[in-house]
């Protein structure tokens, strides 16, 4: 199912965001087992991401992803100012940029961004997309990727929208 049909929607401002998360905090905590083919999905030009958890159902304390990203595609430079973001490699090989290390990266590897500390990714396996697990703590990145989805459907500039909505700041 996409996401918007799980009642997974944009937020109009960075005042919202900060709302959501505050809303969720207050909210109880289950038990959750899930799969990416039970899982909302969100396209991006890099590939699907199934989010795994999200802030109303951790109370807003992380957020879990599994992406797949195709070949010499990623995320340009950026950071989250108010959420740390790990990473790990499942598939592929990889480029990963935190702060001022450059990396490559394959399966088994864990990276570490904590907030306002710049990253970057891109897979480079040749000939299949590279697969790994994203989480941000506290969660609402899944609201991000969201968001960009419908910026470049609507024409609004992602990098603003990024900025203005999300706390993400690209390079």
């Amino acid at each position: 199912m996409k996401a918007e049909q799980a009642g997974i929607v944009p937020v109009s401002s960075g005042v919202g965001f900060d709302e959501l998360r505050a809303r969720w905090a207050k909210m109880p905590t289950t038990v959750r087992f899930s799969s990416a083919a039970d899982s909302p999905e969100v396209g991006t030009p890099f590939g699907p991401i199934f989010i795994l958890l999200r802030g109303e159902e951790t109370a807003g304390q992380l957020g879990l992803y599994e992406q797949f990203v195709a070949a010499g595609t990623g995320a340009g430079p950026h950071h989250q100012t108010t959420e740390d973001e790990v990473f790990y490699i499942l598939e592929g090989e990889w480029e990963f940029t935190a702060g001022t290390e450059v990396r490559r990266c394959g399966p088994g590897t864990l990276i570490y961004a904590p907030a306002d500390v710049s990253h970057a990714f891109k897979s480079v396996s040749p000939d299949k997309p590279g697969r790994m697990l994203s989480w941000n703590a506290p969660a609402g990145h899944e609201r991000f990727y969201v968001g960009m989805a419908a910026a470049r459907h609507s024409g609004r500039d992602p990098h603003e929208v990024a900025k203005d909505d999300y706390h993400v700041v690209f390079a």
